[in-house]
């Protein structure tokens, strides 16, 4: 029986398939058995974005489940301007030879990707951009070389969905507020979005232009990575 372990960084990256898939909540530090028979079993885990905390949650995983293929899925912000919302991504170091029958239902573009310690706005996309990176995240990387130290025989294999485009306007300050680096929880309570709505009105309009370009995306990426967990 072939094991791998789905790692998802955020609680909405990782809800539909939970739901869908295990009868499972997506929260933070959740796992959950996506997919189970005598060919192959597909454990999930919501570790947080990229952090101490989150780097501990998918080693300890590791350990426990030793998987052969460990595959990072979630969203990438794009640094090339070609590279639109929803577009499906695959790292160019990516490992995945041993699940090449899931990823040929997809035409994934090939790109580089950046892994940084903080969301990147459009400047900081430039100069990833001008560095050779076609993409951004906050964990690839990182969980790339923790599990290499765990045993160099588990494939780490890198799928992203674009939810930002490389122009795109981010809210920065209000979406960095949200941020526990602590425990790589991100979280809008209603509360902190009334106060934005009343008293600065001009991030509220950043965050309701933000969430409207977002949404296909989001639609896009939980029919990508249900069909690609079906698949494996």
């Amino acid at each position: 029986m072939k094991k791998i372990l789905m790692v998802f960084p955020m609680v909405y990256e990782a809800a539909h398939v939970f739901k869908k898939f295990a009868g499972a909540q997506a929260v933070l530090g959740a796992t959950a058995d996506l997919k189970k028979n005598d060919k192959v079993h597909v454990r999930g885990i919501v570790c947080g974005f990229g952090c101490k905390a989150s780097r501990e949650r998918v080693a300890k995983a590791v350990k426990e489940f030793a998987p052969e293929v460990v595959v990072l899925a979630g969203f990438a912000g794009a640094c090339r301007h070609d590279i639109k919302n929803g577009t499906a991504l695959i790292d160019k170091l990516s490992r995945h030879e041993k699940i090449n029958h899931a990823l040929k239902e997809f035409e994934f573009v090939p790109v580089r990707i950046a892994s940084v310690d903080k969301l990147a706005d459009e400047d900081h996309k430039a100069r990833l951009h001008a560095e050779g990176y076609e993409a951004v995240e906050m964990e690839g990387e990182f969980f790339r070389s923790d599990i290499a130290k765990i045993s160099k025989d588990i494939d780490f294999a890198h799928i992203r969905w674009v939810s930002d485009a490389a122009d795109s306007k981010l809210p920065m300050p209000f979406l960095e507020s949200m941020m526990d680096f602590e425990t790589g929880d991100m979280r809008m309570s209603k509360r902190k979005l009334v106060k934005t709505f009343i008293f600065q009105p001009r991030v509220f309009k950043e965050l309701m232009k933000f969430a409207k370009e977002i949404a296909p995306a989001q639609a896009a990426y939980d029919k990508g990575i249900e069909k690609f967990i079906s698949a494996l």
